[in-house]
């Protein structure tokens, strides 16, 4: 039991020291691009809703469109 503890505390250890603030130069720039990228996202995302929102509107118009279109029942 010991050992199990023992081995469990070492990789603990060891996964903090792999995880230090001496970051290489990509981590550097990743982190960069992070911080610059980031806040544009949510943006980018509502302005992929909201087209998708008039594309599905405008959808909807061309199909009562077309089904007025195909009523025999209306004089035109």
């Amino acid at each position: 039991m010991k050992t199990i503890f023992a081995s469990l505390f070492a990789v603990g250890v060891l996964s903090l020291a792999a995880c230090n603030a001496n970051d290489g130069p990509i981590e550097e720039v990743a982190e960069d691009m992070d911080y610059v990228v980031e806040p544009h996202v949510e943006d980018s995302s509502d302005a992929m809703d909201d087209a998708a929102d008039a594309i599905g509107d405008a959808a909807d118009d061309a199909a009562d469109t077309v089904e007025d279109a195909a009523d025999p029942s209306e004089e035109l």
